[in-house]
């Protein structure tokens, strides 16, 4: 029967140094120039026209739950005709 090689708890802790090095360098070498120009991922236009419109719906949303089981009748809808085709919630 072969023996493992016992791996040392120093030579985990310096891969896990080295892999975090490694990670820092990339992440500043992606988005420092980003950072220095002062842009970002997101136009104005996606964050008003999708992720702010979403928001708010989610808002109205997570209000009418808390508000009908406030008023003693629970209920969590499901599904809503007025998200079009991705009319579900909660995705599986």
């Amino acid at each position: 029967m072969e023996k493992r090689a016992s791996i040392s708890k120093d030579s985990y802790k310096n891969f896990f140094l080295r892999y975090t090095v490694a990670w820092i360098i990339c992440a500043l070498i992606v988005y420092f120039p980003i950072i220095i120009e002062g842009r970002t991922f997101i136009w104005n236009v996606d964050g008003v026209s999708q992720h702010l419109t979403a928001l708010t719906y989610y808002s109205e949303y997570l209000k009418s739950i808390i508000n009908s089981i406030i008023s003693g009748n629970p209920s969590i809808p499901e599904w809503s005709y007025s998200l079009g085709e991705a009319g579900m919630f909660f995705k599986y």
